[in-house]
């Protein structure tokens, strides 16, 4: 990664440069990781820290853009389950309060595409919501456990906002949807207090 000179005022900020992962391109390609992202939520730097605020990753290829968690996603097959952990937590916070609210529905779409780059269509969200059980949440945190030996607090930090990211429009977290970010925090070996300013920051 190579950091940039400032340029004039009326251009976005570019902070550095390196390669990553493209999954629009579907090869490696040279970022720009620049400030002032245009119509980025106002929620989303109380989710990621105000490390990240107005901050974004661009695809010097295609322009493609996403937050900058997408340069922690690599591109092997040994990642699989890291994006299925991903994917799994933000659809089970959704349904776990029993509704499958549209807004929702499109914040995961939002989030799994910017934090990975990838897209993920409505009907495959619905179908896993409509099968989320006791027992389904039970085993994903039995999987959440296991993909954390060998995961960076990093790692297990960016699953764990992604819970976050189904709510975070709102602002507003139920009973149900509390209990279920502190199992998920519990399964990725975070404490209870890390997840409390985390849940702080976002309300």
């Amino acid at each position: 990664m190579t950091p940039q000179d400032k340029p004039s005022a009326d251009q976005p900020t570019v902070l550095e440069t390196g390669e990553f992962y493209c999954s629009n391109c579907k090869s490696r390609q040279s970022y720009a990781l620049k400030t002032s992202r245009p119509g980025a939520p106002r929620w989303l730097s109380r989710i990621f820290g105000d490390g990240d605020k107005g901050r974004y990753v661009e695809c010097q290829n295609c322009g493609t853009t996403a937050v900058p968690a997408v340069l922690q996603v690599a591109d092997s097959s040994a990642d699989a389950d890291y994006l299925k952990g991903i994917r799994r937590v933000a659809i089970q916070m959704m349904a776990v309060d029993g509704d499958i609210d549209d807004t929702e529905v499109t914040a995961i779409q939002e989030m799994y595409q910017q934090v990975t780059g990838r897209d993920l269509d409505d009907a495959s969200i619905r179908r896993e919501a409509e099968r989320v059980s006791e027992q389904s949440v039970d085993e994903l945190a039995d999987f959440l456990t296991k993909l954390a030996v060998e995961m960076s607090d990093r790692g297990k930090e960016l699953i764990l906002k992604t819970a976050f990211w189904v709510v975070g429009a709102d602002s507003q977290f139920d009973e149900s949807e509390a209990t279920f970010i502190y199992r998920v925090g519990g399964a990725l070996g975070v404490s209870a207090a890390d997840v409390r300013v985390m849940m702080d920051r976002l309300g």
